[in-house]
Parts: C-alpha cells; structure tokens; sequence
C-alpha cells in the first residue's frame, strides 16, 4: 500500500532540467509505504517514508515512471534533487492518523493541520497540547488503549503462530517414527524381532537334550 505525501505542490518549480532530459519532467517525492513485517508485529499499520522518483514524459502517460530511489539519482538529476531537499518534509513512522478507526476525515484533517500524523505521536501529546483539541483528554486515553490493544493482539498473534509451528513439528516427528516402525515391520515380515536366548536359555536347551 503507497500514500504519496504532500503531492499538492511537489511537482512546482523551475523545469530547467527537463530541457536536459529531452523534455523529461524529473521529480523526487515522498511516498508512505506500509511495511508489512513491522505491520504484523505490532498488529496494526505501520508505514514508512520512502523517497521515489518520478519520470513524466508530456504527452505520453504510458511513458511514465514512478519508482522507489536509486543510490545514484541525485547525482543524474542534481537539480531536482536539490528542490526535494528544498521542499523535504519531516519524516515520520508510525500508524497515520488517518488510520485510526475512530477518525472521521475532518477530525484526520484538523490533526494533521496541528502536525500530529501518527497515533503514536497522538498518545504522547503532554497535557498542555489540549487546550487545541476537542476532547483531548479521552481521545488520548483511547489512543494509548488503541496502541495497548493492538500490541496484545500482535503478541497473541505471535503465541498462536509458535504453538502452530510447534504443532506441525510434533505431527512431522510421529509421522517420520510411523513410517520407521512400518519400515521396520515391512522388513521383519510383520514380526517383531527375536532376542538371542541368553546363558540360561542355552543351559536349559542343553540339559533337556
């Protein structure tokens, strides 16, 4: 999943590089994408900022390219990597607000216009930031009950997954002593083998002749 982040004015500025790119438009932005394995850990959407960079070629949409940033791109394209850097934003992980079930689009609006992007940093807001927030008080306590709930439900997830894994492993190990024992049995004729009689055994054979 990619959110692009602040799109309403990253492609402004003077295209004098695209000149030297054939009429290619080049831009660096940045782009919230979800990580999966951090998501799974914490059961709930946790998403990081990458940079990406975009490719629009006037007139021909197919064209276009929009691709995760490559170690060398900022030196190919200096120019427009200098109005990213320029323009740059704060990078934040975390859960977006937006994500927050209980936000309405207006109260992930009125969040964001305060700079407060994630629940994570909702739920560390000290007391004197209410005073800017209808409610402030419980909608905090609900984010930390949120961040707290999630967590648990990330470690039950991670118990389940265990005894599953630890399940299939005792499933595997009484089938591999299965086929052993019908291995086994398949070449001793279905008989159990025989014990050499011991001294005594030899002793009483030897008397009754």
């Amino acid at each position: 999943m990619e959110i692009h982040v602040g799109d309403a004015d990253w492609r402004n500025g003077d295209f004098t590089e695209s000149k030297k790119q054939g009429g290619v438009m080049i831009f660096f932005h940045d782009v919230a994408v979800q990580n999966n394995a951090k998501t799974r850990e914490a059961g709930r959407p946790i998403f990081e900022t990458k940079t990406f960079l975009q490719k629009i070629v006037p007139g021909d949409r197919l064209l276009d390219v929009d691709r995760p940033m490559r170690p060398g791109d900022p030196e190919e394209f200096p120019e427009a990597w200098a109005r990213y850097q320029a323009k740059q934003e704060n990078r934040i992980d975390g859960t977006p607000i937006e994500a927050w079930p209980i936000m309405t689009v207006t109260m992930a609006a009125e969040m964001k216009a305060l700079r407060i992007y994630t629940v994570e940093q909702f739920a560390s807001l000290p007391d004197s930031a209410g005073r800017n927030i209808m409610g402030f008080s419980d909608l905090r306590d609900k984010a930390r009950r949120f961040l707290l709930a999630a967590k648990d439900s990330a470690l039950l997830e991670k118990t389940a997954a265990a005894n599953a894994e630890k399940d299939q492993t005792i499933a595997e190990l009484t089938k591999q002593v299965r086929d052993l024992t019908e291995k086994v049995a398949a070449l001793t004729g279905g008989q159990p083998a025989r014990k050499k009689p011991g001294p005594k055994a030899k002793a009483a054979v030897a008397a009754g002749a």
